[in-house]
């Protein structure tokens, strides 16, 4: 005869989340910070102008933060290779991304 379930039986398993963001390009991989980690570095009006410039203004946003991540150099040449649709698509879940731990900037 089995023992009875408890609540904690049915839990699921943890899985480990990634601290950073990691892309492929060209069978390299790559990875990114979180956005956190330059979250610091974005002066209120940039802040102010991505917030009343709708999507263009979080693009550019996500631009400026990039370009902030001075140890990222290669990665961030290998983002900007990719074709444009799917770099944007790359930059937009890198904006999202939510490290082990952390929170990402969209919450």
């Amino acid at each position: 005869m089995t023992a009875p379930r408890k609540p904690q039986d049915r839990k699921p398993k943890a899985v480990e989340q990634p601290k950073t963001f990691t892309f492929e390009h060209e069978d390299v991989s790559y990875t990114l910070p979180p956005v956190e980690s330059v979250a610091a570095l974005v002066p209120g009006r940039t802040m102010r102008d991505a917030v009343m410039d709708g999507e263009e203004g979080q693009l550019r946003l996500a631009f400026f933060m990039l370009e902030k991540l001075e140890d990222s150099a290669e990665a961030i040449d290998a983002l900007y290779s990719k074709p444009a649709p799917e770099m944007l698509e790359l930059v937009q879940s890198w904006m999202t991304f939510k490290p082990a731990g952390g929170v990402s900037l969209g919450e």
